[in-house]
């Protein structure tokens, strides 16, 4: 006995998972920056403990903006705030790109990542979290990519 799913079904359920992570890349943008508004140290317990299961959040590697600091460091603050863009964009205005693009930005992300990772050795660089945070943004586009850059067409 064979089993079979029809394209349209595969299509839909890609369709279903493509907005829930828009919806949920659009909540974690959020928390990241709530603890900037001031709400409280309960708040801010619970939303820095959220993230502390995929971050770092070290306080000389993260973005602080009015004596507060995000939720997340400022390379995870580049991945998230690109994943979100870049899979709006992908989502809704269908855009695509070649997959050497795909591959250019591959390579200048890992590029700016070494170089993050190296240069903090060689020179005190006060612009290391906006390094980092641009690798963070190249590597959001590159997951953004791989989920919504093709269309939508399931295995192409």
């Amino acid at each position: 006995m064979e089993f079979s799913v029809s394209q349209i079904f595969i299509e839909e359920i890609e369709t279903k998972i493509k907005i829930f992570l828009l919806v949920l890349f659009f909540i974690l943008n959020f928390l990241i920056i709530l603890p900037i508004f001031g709400f409280g140290d309960i708040i801010n317990f619970f939303v820095y403990k959220l993230f502390s299961f995929v971050c770092h959040q070290s306080d000389s590697l993260s973005f602080w903006i009015n004596g507060s600091k995000l939720a997340v460091c400022s390379r995870c603050t580049g991945i998230y705030q690109a994943f979100f863009i870049s899979s709006v964009l992908f989502y809704f205005k269908n855009i695509k790109f070649q997959k050497t693009y795909f591959i250019k930005i591959l390579v200048i992300s890992i590029i700016v990542f070494i170089f993050t990772k190296i240069a903090p050795f060689f020179a005190n660089l006060s612009l290391l979290n906006l390094l980092r945070w641009l690798s963070g943004v190249l590597i959001g586009i590159i997951f953004s990519y791989s989920i919504y850059g093709n269309g939508g067409k399931s295995g192409k």
